[in-house]
């Protein structure tokens, strides 16, 4: 059996190029010797790591502590708004839900 063959669906990738400035590119390949590892390898993880930092930061809702409290205390305790209680009973006359 191949090495192609033998590779699971997962193993497939694509390919990505980048265009780099010289001096950008020679940072680069010696930051990736330095972590001993080839050009390739450390592209790839350096760009997957940056990207879900980015990622992560955008979807984390980050709240300074007196707002953290009073998010939590509305959640805790939310106070009726009758203009809303008063579409949910009309919903549930008008609307059947399956």
């Amino acid at each position: 059996m191949t090495i192609a063959a033998q590779k699971s669906p997962q193993a497939k990738s694509e390919r990505f190029e980048v265009r780099l400035q010289l001096e950008s590119k020679q940072r680069v390949e010696k930051a990736a010797r330095l972590s001993g590892v080839n050009l390739s390898e450390f592209t790839r993880r350096s760009l997957v790591e940056r990207a879900e930092a980015i990622i992560e930061a955008h979807e984390r809702t980050q709240l300074a502590p007196i707002d953290h409290a009073s998010f939590f205390e509305a959640i805790n305790a939310p106070r009726a708004i009758p203009a809303l209680t008063d579409a949910m009973k009309r919903h549930a006359l008008q609307v059947e839900s399956q």
